[in-house]
């Protein structure tokens, strides 16, 4: 885990369905540094989330019951949700000195881990679950 300064804070992000909380079942696919998260936002909706130019990213705990644990908790976060983090001390750490690209830091809380990434910017899009998500995820991902 990385450590936060005074200025790190989390923002939910209202133009991503939240995770469902029941069984969000989230996939993650990478590659040379794109990375693309899906999830299951409800009934018959899979909401994948593209993170170009992602400059690290991480997976795991910790889950919904122990989210109390985690830097931002008391800054924002909250179960099943999606936030960016503004003025995140994990996204300044890995902006180079005189970058002109600042990287923005999102996180995506589910009921079993958090999935957490660096990018430039983050692309949303709705899929209705009768599709291949990860067929898609994939031609995203090698385009």
């Amino acid at each position: 885990m990385y450590e936060i300064d005074s200025r790190d804070r989390a923002v939910a992000l209202d133009f991503a369905p939240p995770p469902d909380p029941g069984d969000p079942l989230p996939i993650i696919l990478a590659k040379d540094g794109c990375v693309i998260l899906s999830y299951v936002a409800g009934r018959e909706l899979t909401v994948t989330a593209t993170f170009p130019a992602c400059a690290a990213h991480r997976f795991g705990g910790p889950d919904a019951k122990s989210l109390s644990t985690h830097p931002l908790a008391e800054r924002g976060l909250k179960a099943n949700g999606a936030f960016e983090v503004r003025d995140s001390s994990w996204a300044r750490s890995l902006t180079p000195r005189g970058g002109s690209a600042k990287r923005k830091h999102f996180i995506f809380t589910f009921r079993d881990a958090v999935f957490e990434c660096v990018a430039n910017d983050i692309g949303v899009e709705m899929i209705r679950e009768d599709d291949d998500t990860v067929k898609l995820m994939s031609r995203r991902l090698y385009k």
